[in-house]
């Protein structure tokens, strides 16, 4: 059978020459998910032989090349604290920081070329630095970096991760000892979670290449998550400059980081969304977005304009409501929503590294007015770790606080990463801003607006991030605002069988206009590989659906809204063209007129289980009446018991190649894995026409 026409066709007697050659070996390792995985050595002289009998098989579904990794705040933490587009961090700009929100207590984990750790956003004191040597260690003696797990070396040549890592979690050294209220006005380009710290996962060669494994889950993530870190940031993936519409599949790579969440479910990944939006002539640069954003589970991050007016780029008024040229598009090859979200990605200043490993450079004595050790970069890498670090300041905060009053609780809370996903969504909206794209002729094309868009959700996700509406600190002794908007959140509660339901019902506050926004997110099963689309084989593998009922003579509907997608394991309720909340009352309706708001998930399809859930509501004129008991209690790691979900992994000596049986959805699905030699081979356990074709795709 052909392989995207690099393999010929073999013959019945060529397919069994390579099961007689020296050194071929076949074994057979049961997995935890009734799969099996099945080793494969052979010297490499006989790669291609191998290669040949693999594509005599009938059950071979298409062979891909494996994929090479390269690489793909001031002002932000305004936009993302308060809303503010036009202002830098202030009192009144970032009234979580200013409220004690700063990221303590938690970690984020980041993948990229280096940190540098004696810069002066990482080092220890303003004049040393304890020494990074070792390939892999956890330090108790440095200030910002918990753990460095090393591939190659223990600096950055490349910038790009001293960049990202003070993007997420930066504080400069003179700032070591200050109050909040002295980091607001220090001035300078700190983190988004200038308290927490970071577990850095080194992946630069000195090359400027990337050492990243195609099964993300072993050895990879899972460092980050066993060394304390429940958010980790990736900005890094896919890019092709000959066709960046090759990218946009869910590959063994994604799959991998979508088997990581299922196993560790109280984990939230995030990915760059790609920096393909120009990349592409015509259709709005649209389909763009690579893998691993592709991944259901995770977070893809696009990138809006920066709001600092001396660094703006483009023909518009400088905003960060406009969706920045560079941002790569959905949806996915199957339809799905990404990115999930977008952020300020443009000219980002953040960390600088000197290229060096030991030199105390830019700035040898860190003096608390300079900003020496800060540069600007542009790219959806730069939006990535950003929300990263407000992800943590999420995390802090409902860890601590009760979300729907403000009150500190009696004891710490462990929220689910798809409670984390659903506020970040819940907390975002389609910006009034405007995009642009390349015409056919790769011109630059005139804006347009977002949510005038025949389908905005493509070009920008969810919206535009900010925590103003869902986190308001206050202190004990004031009682949250019940007219305002208020969030509520549901965490612990899942499904076994199909056709189950939970219903979670309102009453209106008289006297107040109710609204609500309602978000859905599960952490799905990893789903069968994609290269071509098929409605038949989806990526999707338990389906659940949100509805939103009103009862009561004043409501403007009975059936509010729908929202059931069978591609996404995210769904949202809220204004079309714009999700923000919706109005319960009809325009005649008085407000003092009684209504319910009526919120139903429904189980359409569990094919594994039990699926757990969050719903997160942004409400007002609200209050719970009839909330069910909750009926899932917290396993995180599911790798002890039989829902746990395998990827293939690479061993020394000789060429490995793995073989996983996936999740039986149609059709057993398997997956073999050629890391070390150059190709990944997907087979199926049952024949379907032939679909081989090749990757070239190159990772930026």
């Amino acid at each position: 059978r052909k392989a995207g026409g690099s393999i010929e066709q073999g013959d019945a007697n060529g397919c069994a020459d390579i099961l007689d050659s020296p050194g071929f070996q076949l074994a057979v390792e049961s997995g935890v998910d009734s799969s099996s995985t099945i080793w494969a050595n052979v010297h490499s002289e006989n790669l291609a032989g191998l290669v040949r009998w693999l594509a005599c098989q009938p059950n071979v579904l298409y062979i891909q090349k494996t994929p090479q990794f390269d690489l793909k705040n001031v002002f932000a933490s305004a936009v993302a604290q308060s809303g503010n587009t036009n202002q830098e961090v202030n009192e009144n700009t970032a009234p979580l920081w200013m409220n004690g929100i700063t990221g303590e207590g938690q970690f984020v984990h980041i993948t990229d070329t280096g940190v540098d750790w004696d810069s002066c956003m990482f080092r220890d004191t303003l004049t040393s630095a304890v020494t990074v040597s070792s390939p892999a260690r956890c330090y108790d003696d440095k200030r910002k970096i918990e753990c460095y797990f090393a591939t190659a070396d223990f600096f950055d040549a490349e910038l790009h991760g001293t960049h990202v890592s003070g993007t997420a979690v930066g504080l400069h050294a003179s700032l070591m000892n200050a109050t909040d209220r002295e980091i607001v006005n220090s001035g300078l380009a700190n983190g988004q979670a200038p308290r927490a710290r970071l577990i850095f996962t080194d992946i630069g060669l000195p090359n400027g290449r990337l050492v990243v494994p195609s099964n993300l889950q072993e050895g990879f993530l899972s460092d980050g998550y066993n060394s304390g870190a429940r958010i980790s940031s990736h900005s890094w993936g896919c890019f092709s400059e000959t066709n960046p519409l090759e990218c946009n599949i869910y590959d063994l790579t994604g799959r991998s980081a979508d088997a990581f969440s299922w196993n560790n479910l109280d984990a939230l990944v995030l990915f760059a969304a790609g920096n393909a939006g120009d990349s592409v002539l015509g259709n709005d640069g649209r389909s763009t977005i690579g893998s691993p954003a592709t991944a259901k589970n995770s977070v893809a991050v696009g990138a809006a304009q920066t709001s600092r007016p001396d660094v703006c780029r483009g023909g518009d008024i400088c905003s960060p409501n406009n969706l920045a040229l560079f941002s790569s598009r959905g949806p996915t090859l199957d339809g799905r929503i990404k990115p999930d979200l977008i952020f300020p990605g443009e000219n980002i200043y953040s960390a600088a590294s000197s290229g060096r490993v030991l030199d105390f450079e830019p700035d040898s004595s860190c003096a608390s007015e300079s900003t020496a050790s800060e540069l600007p970069l542009s790219g959806t890498s730069m939006a990535t770790p950003a929300v990263a670090g407000l992800a943590a300041l999420v995390r802090q905060y409902v860890q601590n606080y009760d979300i729907t009053t403000g009150k500190q609780r009696s004891e710490t809370f462990q929220p689910s990463g798809a409670m984390l996903k659903s506020l970040l969504i819940l907390a975002s909206q389609i910006p009034n801003g405007r995009f642009r794209s390349r015409t056919n002729l790769g011109f630059v094309s005139t804006s347009s607006r977002i949510r005038a868009d025949r389908a905005p959700r493509q070009l920008v996700g969810n919206g535009l991030l900010s925590l103003k509406d869902i986190i308001v600190p206050l202190s004990d002794e004031i009682e949250h605002p019940v007219s305002g908007f208020r969030v509520f959140t549901y965490d612990r509660y899942s499904f076994s069988d199909d056709g189950e339901m939970l219903e979670f019902r309102f009453r209106s506050i008289p006297g107040v206009r109710s609204q609500a926004k309602i978000v859905l997110v599960y952490t799905d099963v990893p789903g069968t590989l994609t290269e071509t689309f098929d409605d038949t084989d989806p990526v999707l593998v338990n389906d659940l659906d949100l509805i939103a009922r009103c009862e009561g003579s004043g409501c403007q509907s009975v059936l509010l809204s729908e929202a059931r997608s069978r591609r996404n394991n995210v769904e949202v309720i809220g204004v079309a063209k714009e999700l923000s909340p919706i109005d319960l009352y009809s325009e005649s309706a008085s407000e003092n007129e009684p209504l319910t708001l009526i919120i139903q998930v429904e189980a359409i399809k569990i094919v594994l289980g039990d699926q757990q859930f969050s719903l997160a509501i942004l409400g007002s004129g609200l209050e719970p009446e009839s909330i069910p008991d909750e009926n899932w209690v917290p396993t995180w790691s599911r790798r002890a018991n039989t829902n746990s979900v395998d990827t293939p992994t690479e061993s020394g000596g000789g060429l490995s190649i793995g073989v996983i049986v996936g999740i039986a959805v149609g059709a057993v699905s398997l997956v073999l894995l050629l890391g070390v030699l150059g190709y990944i081979i997907f087979v199926r356990g049952v024949y379907s026409e032939d679909q081989a074709s090749t990757n070239d795709a190159d990772y930026l």
